[in-house]
């Protein structure tokens, strides 16, 4: 009886508080933001990425649930909306990697109901996988995209192994030369092959751990990509030449026996509004934002380039504060506006929520606000805006 007491007295996890348990989850987790911006001058709003699925047999089993296939086609179909909402005028593209061949499921578009469409056709497995060969249609799709757009490529791969015709080097050298950035996720171990292709593109390789883990970094390519200052000076600032055209929710009867009945190039056939006109070759489009098929022109309202505008001139990154017992709230404010002190008293409320954090809060360096972690990174990835400040 001794000894098995004395065995539970080694599970210490036995003895943990909720406290002491949200607060050990804290200090591990994503919570609290990155402190730096690692030389970081501006990003990349308009966004050309291909996102490369594993369709090889591997796919099919189940240390994800329901199996690792149904695991990634749910988050995809999360991932893809949020990301046009953050990204509306980029541009993305799926490609579906099985049987050692690459085939494109969707071309390069803005739509997201058209990939969310044909989402399903990855859901197939058979064969093998070859990173080489999805690559290789990924890059003939993204060469040929103008230099003020970031080139990236986002490979899914759950397959520890690559069927590939030939040496991956002169495929690395290919993504380099035309600076396409190519992030890894794997699903199962760490591949030595695709840790070279991440770091030599400058990209991220990241092993997942569960589904949570995989939905998180999927969400981390949500937010445009930072331009570094080595690669700024290489990519010079030039104009973009976009179109803003009308957008018709309702036709008058005379605009009816006009424009009713001309067709869009994307469907071949009349569709009823909404609907806009190219304001340079007049051609008929059917949403917004995309790029004419007659003159080439990118089409956008002026509220998704707006929404593009946040990502220029984010929110600050706020100081995390450990939470101490000090009664006078007033003397904590003054020296934190004086960059003298780290911590913050324990009667703190969290300025969005009106919470009372328990172990660290966030500070904003302009306006010297609390707030707690979860409202800090809803502050930073969806508010785009300081409440304290506005």
């Amino acid at each position: 009886m001794n000894t098995q007491n004395a065995v539970r007295q080694e599970y210490s996890w036995e003895r943990a508080t909720v406290d002491s348990l949200l607060s050990t989850t804290l200090e591990h987790t994503d919570l609290i933001r990155p402190r730096t911006h690692s030389q970081v001058r501006r990003r990349g709003i308009q966004r050309f990425l291909s996102i490369i699925v594993d369709g090889s047999k591997s796919m099919s089993a189940r240390d994800l649930a329901p199996s690792r296939m149904e695991m990634v086609i749910n988050s995809l179909g999360t991932f893809i909306p949020n990301f046009f909402e953050q990204n509306p005028i980029s541009q993305i593209q799926l490609i579906s990697a099985k049987d050692g061949v690459a085939t494109a499921v969707t071309p390069l578009s803005g739509n997201p109901q058209q990939h969310l469409a044909r989402l399903p056709n990855c859901v197939s497995i058979s064969g093998d996988f070859s990173i080489k060969n999805a690559l290789s249609l990924a890059i003939s799709s993204l060469r040929t995209i103008p230099k003020y757009g970031t080139r990236e490529i986002l490979v899914i791969m759950g397959s520890l192994t690559s069927c590939d015709p030939g040496p991956i080097s002169s495929t690395i050298k290919t993504l380099q030369s035309h600076n396409i950035v190519c992030s890894i996720i794997g699903l199962a171990a760490e591949v030595y092959l695709c840790k070279q292709i991440s770091s030599k593109t400058k990209g991220e390789y990241r092993v997942i751990k569960n589904e949570q883990h995989f939905t998180s970094l999927l969400e981390g390519h949500i937010q445009p990509p930072k331009i570094l200052q080595e690669a700024e000076e290489k990519t010079p600032t030039t104009f973009i030449e976009m179109g803003f055209p009308t957008k018709f929710l309702a036709l008058s009867p005379e605009q009816e026996a006009t424009m009713n009945f001309i067709p869009c190039p994307c469907h071949k056939k009349p569709q009823q509004p909404p609907f806009c006109f190219c304001p340079r070759c007049k051609v008929k489009q059917c949403s917004l934002p995309t790029t004419c098929t007659v003159c080439g022109l990118t089409l956008v309202s002026s509220s998704d380039l707006s929404q593009s505008y946040h990502h220029l001139f984010p929110v600050p990154i706020f100081d995390i504060l450990e939470v101490m017992d000090v009664e006078d709230e007033e003397d904590a404010i003054l020296t934190l506006l004086e960059e003298t002190r780290k911590t913050a008293p324990s009667n703190t409320k969290c300025h969005s929520c009106a919470s009372t954090p328990k172990d660290y809060v966030a500070a904003c360096p302009s306006c010297a606000k609390f707030f707690c972690l979860p409202c800090d990174n809803f502050i930073h990835d969806v508010l785009h805006n300081c409440p304290g400040c506005l």
